[in-house]
């Protein structure tokens, strides 16, 4: 469920990459959305360079499952510690609903932080974008469209709108599924080229094998990002909605998160 979610909160800087030339619009000229976009993708390779200083930050998971009338049957509060590497969070799980874990619990999330650490210092098992939030094989996935310009923050941004380039778009991963129908409108930061906010939704049903295995109804996603005091932009706060079907089992959760307490990491 947690890399399901973190998956979740981290895909719509996955989408901030298009190809399409900007329209007249009134008011102040546009700039064209390639030339936004290839910004983008510059400063998230910028960042994920960049392995030094770790920030480190306070993080808050409340998932609820939710019965066929939207009561919630389930509530679970989860509390991590993550560290910001290269714009990448790296979470630790510390409480969940409010009890600190222990025993086998504890062993599970240790071993599970031992396999991610080897991970990321191990080069030579990793791919080409696994470090990268917007990765340029995802850019031709996407048509974009300047929608306005925004203060957000206090921040001007860009608002663009985006949509699936085609019907037929490739699928190597099963997340890609979910990826290749999304839609929904992204906020760029017009002076750090940052995602500052996404609002994404299913543009249809996604289904596995045909709806034999699962299906996916609705996958409602927003977010906002804030830039820290330090000039490093990280996941605030955000909300997602899950509506499908597991085998004969359905599916219905809702989550959010909220971040605070963000510095540099103190060894």
């Amino acid at each position: 469920m947690r890399a399901f979610v973190q998956f979740c909160l981290t895909c719509c800087l996955l989408l901030a990459a298009g190809t399409l030339r900007a329209q007249s619009l009134n008011g102040p000229a546009y700039p064209p959305v390639e030339t936004i976009l290839s910004n983008v993708v510059t400063r998230a390779l910028s960042v994920a360079s960049q392995r030094d200083p770790i920030y480190n930050y306070k993080q808050t998971t409340i998932i609820e499952e939710l019965d066929s009338k939207g009561t919630v049957k389930e509530r679970k509060e989860k509390f991590y510690d993550v560290k910001l590497i290269g714009g990448m969070p790296r979470a630790k799980l510390l409480t969940v609903n409010g009890k600190e874990l222990t025993g086998k619990a504890l062993q599970e999330e240790l071993e599970r932080d031992k396999k991610r650490a080897q991970r990321y210092d191990d080069k030579s098992k990793k791919k080409d974008n696994d470090d990268v939030l917007v990765s340029r094989e995802l850019i031709s996935r996407y048509v974009f469209q300047i929608q306005s310009r925004e203060v957000l923050n206090g921040r001007e941004s860009w608002v663009l709108a985006f949509r699936p380039r085609s019907d037929d778009l490739p699928v190597d991963k099963m997340q890609d599924r979910v990826l290749n129908k999304l839609s929904g409108l992204v906020w760029v930061d017009c002076e750090d080229f940052e995602l500052a906010r996404a609002d994404l939704h299913l543009v249809e049903r996604v289904t596995l094998l045909g709806g034999f295995i699962g299906a996916l109804d609705i996958f409602n996603l927003e977010m906002n990002r804030a830039r820290s005091p330090f000039g490093i932009w990280y996941n605030q706060a955000g909300s997602l909605r899950v509506e499908g079907r597991k085998l004969f089992s359905p599916i219905r959760y809702k989550a959010r998160e909220s971040a605070d307490d963000f510095q540099p990491f103190k060894q």
